[in-house]
């Protein structure tokens, strides 16, 4: 893109290096980061925005579930649930991911936890609901997507089974 926009009367964009922003909470710190403008180019097309439209536009998705969802699995599709201490103990947490890439950069992260080298999908609400139903069977009390990102929410299982 950066190479022939001088052709379109965008020579300021000439020569830029563009990055892939892998999920919602990177386009949301980026967009925090102190740029005045962010050009999106995505499948649909492309297009310049104010960074601050781009932001508070990701915080209105964020109540959204973006599918598809992936999930750290083992070759059976089993996932594992994630000990997470908190004020009141520890609870067990089911980890979703926006993108594969977030997936295996947790997973890489987080080796110390052994976690598997499969990836499952979610591909819809109802998929979404099975996985919370065999979450909770297996003890989990949250899921959080994007956990590595550090702008997510832990939900509620019992919020995911009932109205995903």
């Amino acid at each position: 893109f950066s190479a022939g926009v001088a052709a379109h009367g965008m020579e300021g964009l000439s020569g830029l290096d563009p990055r892939e922003l892998p999920d919602w909470g990177a386009v949301e710190v980026f967009a925090l980061s102190g740029a005045d403008y962010l050009l999106v180019v995505a499948e649909r097309g492309a297009g310049l925005f104010h960074a601050t439209d781009v932001a508070q536009r990701v915080q209105e998705m964020a109540g959204e579930i973006p599918f598809p969802l992936y999930l750290i699995s083992d070759e059976g599709g089993e996932a594992p649930l994630i000990s997470v201490e908190v004020d009141e103990g520890e609870v067990l947490v089911a980890a979703l991911f926006s993108s594969h890439e977030g997936a295996r950069d947790f997973r890489e992260r987080a080796a110390h936890l052994g976690l598997p080298g499969s990836l499952g999908t979610i591909e819809d609400s109802e998929g979404l609901r099975r996985h919370t139903l065999i979450a909770r069977q297996a003890g989990a009390t949250y899921a959080v997507i994007d956990p590595a990102s550090g702008l997510t929410d832990a939900i509620p299982i019992e919020e995911l089974i009932e109205d995903p």
